[in-house]
């Protein structure tokens, strides 16, 4: 496997990181975020009890941005990948179909 191959490689398992990464944060604010903050307003009532629960709500949808934002980055690094991939093995094959030394 040779340098382009390599790099190319590399950038999908970043982008695939990413998207894990993503899925996870998506999953803590959906599911375990949400079930906490429910649980919490069951249990605790009032003033701080509503601040409290709006400050969870407010983390949830910050997480849920983030993970987007991931998700987002992770799309653009595979298809510029791809596109770099590309271009380089198209400039090594017109590379290798150049003649040197001036004959037609």
């Amino acid at each position: 496997m040779d340098l382009i191959e390599m790099n190319f490689r590399k950038a999908k398992e970043q982008a695939a990181q990413l998207e894990e990464l993503a899925a996870r944060l998506d999953n803590l604010a959906k599911k375990d975020i949400q079930e906490t903050m429910q649980n919490l307003s069951g249990a605790w009532k009032g003033d701080s009890a509503d601040a409290y629960i709006q400050k969870g709500n407010r983390l949830e949808e910050n997480i849920v941005a983030t993970a987007a934002k991931l998700k987002q980055i992770a799309a653009t690094i595979r298809s510029t990948a791809q596109r770099t991939y590309e271009t380089e093995m198209r400039a090594r094959e017109i590379a290798r179909e150049r003649t040197y030394g001036g004959g037609n």
